[in-house]
């Protein structure tokens, strides 16, 4: 695996959107206010995500000719849709919340590395060492008074591939605009590649609306608060600090990654038995009426037999267990108008289910876990933001008696189709995910779930074998 002194940086660009004849769709200089959904985030580590790409008939002298030169005109046109991504975050003392300002002499930092690292180390879902992506991460600078909202890194091994390195201000932009960035890039990045004219669909086209989050219970100033006190814990200078909190910790030296696959007919072998065991339960309990409608999604049951996997790893019986997960607003909410779907910015709200740890070793564990998610899921359609203080309060306190699990992502985001023109991913990585958390993605060949998780090395090898075997016995 790679070590710092691995990589080598070839140059540092600060590329701008382009001036062209499309110029007029990009604002010479804008400010563009928080919503308590991007509050929410504010101190948060910022998000990243990398992708490997292999060499498939192409040499290190065309990823220099062709390759990076078009991945780096590719941006500078996808950013005239994107202004607020090549400007920076800051919140100056006359301004009630924190703002993203961009002007024409901004930019998003994009570095060229070269690797000698092996490329193929990366490509396998083996368990390795958290710490050998860091080389290929791109470092987002964040200081007390501003901090960019997003960094590049694109990293050349020769003869092999490359890989290219997001990192996110998480406060800035959650992963579905995340996702519309990176297709939009890669979308324009094969126009250019095909000597096509440059244009977004309507689709890849993002809207910066604010006037359409509304804030009917005053969150804004509840999570601005809470990060103003924040900082007064941990003796902040400057009491309106940008500086990321130290949520988890200190990463130990024997945390490592891994990735693992459920097929599409492994979650329905899940699913099966989720029905099974509760239409037994109903016989049992000697209803008449129709049990009412549990919500099975590939997201529940995904969740639900990762999280036993992960409980019985770290051997956890004596506990409560919280699942803490986000929930896209967008167009759920019922007000007028609905955040659509190409809204760029936060529409996360983050929610969380406690159960008793003893309930994930029950021999029907995942059916019981799937149950109670599926059943919180289904109780949101009454009210997405309803509890989010007790929840601020819940989440942020730090207590032994509570083993919290964090998820990100989305079981529908396809991650693996992001195309840039020359094949797709053969590997994605989010480097962001820490102790205790767990990432899913659509799978590499377009079905099914990708799940990444980072853990101690022995409660990984643990989660292994239980994962392996837990589907063997559905075989």
């Amino acid at each position: 695996m790679a070590s710092p002194d691995s990589v080598k940086i070839l140059e540092v660009y600060k590329v701008a959107p382009a001036a062209n004849n499309h110029s007029q769709e990009s604002a010479a200089e804008l400010s563009l206010p928080f919503t308590f959904y991007d509050s929410t985030w504010l101190k948060f580590p910022p998000t990243q995500n990398l992708f490997f790409y292999k060499f498939t008939g192409s040499t290190s002298d065309i990823f220099h000719s062709i390759i990076f030169p078009t991945l780096k005109e590719s941006l500078a046109h996808t950013l005239v849709h994107f202004c607020p991504l090549a400007g920076h975050l800051t919140w100056p003392p006359n301004e009630p919340r924190p703002i993203i300002v961009y002007s024409q002499n901004h930019g998003v930092p994009l570095a060229l590395v070269e690797s000698n690292a092996n490329l193929d180390d990366y490509i396998s879902n083996d368990i390795h060492e958290a710490a050998a992506a860091r080389p290929y991460v791109p470092a987002l600078h964040i200081s007390e008074t501003m901090a960019w909202t997003m960094a590049l890194q694109v990293t050349l091994f020769p003869g092999k591939g490359f890989c290219i390195g997001i990192t996110t201000h998480h406060a800035v932009f959650d992963g579905k605009s995340a996702y519309i960035f990176l297709r939009a890039w890669a979308y324009t990045s094969k126009q250019i590649e095909k000597g096509e004219s440059v244009s977004l669909s309507p689709e890849l086209i993002p809207s910066f609306d604010r006037t359409v989050v509304k804030d009917p219970g005053e969150f804004e100033s509840m999570y601005l608060n809470h990060w103003l006190a924040v900082n007064e814990l941990e003796s902040q200078s400057n009491p309106r600090s940008l500086k990321v909190s130290n949520f988890f910790g200190t990463i130990p030296n024997d945390f490592v990654r891994s990735s693992f696959y459920l097929s599409p007919e492994s979650i329905k072998k899940i699913k099966e038995r989720v029905i099974t065991y509760l239409q037994h339960q109903q016989k049992n309990s000697g209803l008449i009426e129709p049990a009412k409608r549990l919500h099975i999604s590939t997201f529940v049951l995904t969740c639900a037999y990762a999280l036993v996997c992960m409980v019985k790893s770290k051997r956890v019986s004596n506990k409560k267990v919280a699942f803490v997960f986000g929930v896209d607003c967008r167009s759920r909410l019922n007000i007028s108008p609905l955040i659509p779907e190409n809204y760029f910015g936060n529409a996360i709200i983050l929610h969380d289910m406690v159960v008793e740890a003893g309930d994930f070793y029950d021999e029907n564990g995942v059916a019981s876990i799937a149950k109670k998610l599926g059943d919180y899921i289904s109780g949101l359609e009454k009210g997405l933001l309803e509890g989010a203080k007790e929840r601020l309060e819940r989440l942020s306190y730090v207590g032994d008696e509570t083993l919290k699990f964090g998820i990100a992502g989305a079981t529908r985001l396809a991650f693996y189709n992001m195309e840039f023109g020359w094949g797709k991913p053969v590997k994605v990585e989010i480097p962001s995910i820490n102790v205790n958390a767990l990432s899913v993605m659509e799978g590499r060949d377009g079905n099914g779930v990708e799940i990444g998780l980072g853990l101690m090395k022995h409660e990984m090898e643990a989660f292994a074998s239980l994962f392996a075997q837990g589907l063997n016995v559905m075989q």
